[in-house]
């Protein structure tokens, strides 16, 4: 911070460089997965100077560049905005500074997969570019009250938050049983269940119930509202319908409360529960603040109830969901309290959200990766699955076997050739 380089020599030179049509891109570099008060500090003085940035772990360094010329990730975006305007031949190009938007989710144009029930034991088929096992899923996601307004870019972000869901659960291959089924499920082939319980209240937690009984259902029961269709009654569905239906009874039944967890995980302990030996187990926690440090929780609830769900062989992964680009306290607290908890984690934007769960079954992905280290043992058959904590390792690059191109020198005004795939200019 020493002067006169905050506020007058690096906006000076900022202007020259203005005056030269560069664009510029900020990277800050951490230690870990988790943020320090060190990298939120190097973020926040030097955004003012950039036009686009990226705070990444040093292991994840690799993976970011990587995707410099790929309009798929937030680099290759950012530069793909970096375009000529229609000045004559010869003139110096008038950059226009990129804006970057979320990727939008395209409506599958066929329905869901519904698979075909298969004995067990039959080989699985080979999905190309799929790592998802047989998988069951618990979401058990926030009704914080910090979500009830504006959030980021959204006027609701409880209700942005559960569309976003809504819209990636269309998109997943699922195995078309409904609730009932439970640990009799048989269906095999990469397919899914899944399962949402929001929380929020201290000592409560609520779940679309057919019956109404939807808030601390095998606790105490209360009174909810009953759902206008068939929902999955807080357990395990491969049925879409009954999904769909469970985030219309949420989207209408919102806690709005402090972040109290434990009592959701005793559920989701119960969920899984219902889940066979051959299908494996995955809990999602998506948090959007800091969990209620309010006692016993921290200390003894949460960590005893994680210990239930170690015995299940129940996979957890974190995400916290921040208003913007940039990190607050508001997200660092959020994580570093729920890190202990889980054996996987992300942070990301809301307006992110949906990127980081369509690398769902991707293993180019950290998601996907992360799934793909949820694989077996070579235990017997109809045993319960081992799982082995992934290890997520940034991407390695293959040195290239023939020399680096060199360009041969070219006419001011030659149209540039056509590279299928490269959002990058000259």
């Amino acid at each position: 911070p020493a002067e006169p380089q905050m506020s007058t020599e690096i906006p000076a030179t900022r202007a020259k460089l203005d005056a030269l049509n560069v664009v510029s891109f900020g990277i800050v570099i951490r230690e870990g997965a988790s943020h320090t008060q060190t990298d939120i500090d190097a973020e926040s003085m030097l955004t003012p100077f950039t036009d686009g940035f990226a705070n990444v772990p040093l292991d994840g360094l690799m993976e970011l560049l990587q995707g410099f010329c790929d309009a798929s990730t937030s680099l290759g975006l950012f530069i793909r905005g970096m375009h000529t305007s229609s000045a004559p031949a010869g003139s110096p190009p008038t950059l226009v500074p990129p804006t970057l938007v979320p990727p939008t989710l395209v409506p599958p144009t066929v329905p869901p997969t519904t698979a075909v029930p298969v004995p067990v034991g039959t080989p699985l088929p080979s999905t190309p570019g799929s790592t998802c096992p047989d998988l069951d899923v618990s979401i058990a996601f926030t009704g914080g009250s910090n979500l009830k307004g504006q959030f980021g870019k959204y006027s609701l972000g409880y209700q942005a938050m559960l569309e976003i869901l809504r819209d990636w659960t269309q998109t997943l291959s699922l195995t078309g049983e409904d609730h009932t089924v439970g640990i009799s499920s048989i269906v095999r082939g990469g397919v899914l269940r899944m399962a949402f319980v929001q929380f929020a209240r201290t000592d409560s937690y609520w779940i679309c119930s057919n019956s109404g009984q939807g808030c601390d259902a095998r606790v105490s029961g209360c009174n909810q509202p009953i759902p206008s269709n068939t929902c999955t009654n807080g357990r395990l569905s491969g049925k879409l319908d009954e999904l769909i239906a469970d985030f219309d009874w949420h989207k209408d039944n919102y806690m709005s409360s402090v972040t109290y967890l434990a009592s959701a995980l005793e559920d989701v302990v119960y969920i899984f529960k219902e889940s066979p030996p051959h299908r494996q187990k995955l809990l999602i926690i998506m948090t959007s603040s800091a969990l209620n440090p309010a006692e016993p929780q921290m200390s003894t609830e949460i960590p005893a109830t994680r210990a239930k769900l170690d015995a299940l062989n129940v996979v957890s992964f974190g995400i916290v969901i921040r208003e913007g680009a940039s990190h607050t306290q508001t997200d660092i607290d959020a994580e570093s309290m729920l890190t202990p908890f889980t054996d996987g984690f992300a942070n990301v934007p809301l307006d992110g959200l949906m990127e980081l769960l369509q690398g769902f079954c991707d293993a180019s992905t950290s998601l996907g990766l992360f799934i793909r280290g949820m694989h077996t043992s070579s235990a017997p058959a109809g045993s319960p699955p081992t799982l082995v904590p992934p290890t997520l390792v940034p991407p390695t690059l293959v040195p290239p076997t023939v020399p680096p191109t060199t360009a041969v020198p070219v006419p001011v005004g030659t149209p540039l050739p056509s590279t299928p795939g490269s959002t990058c200019p000259d």
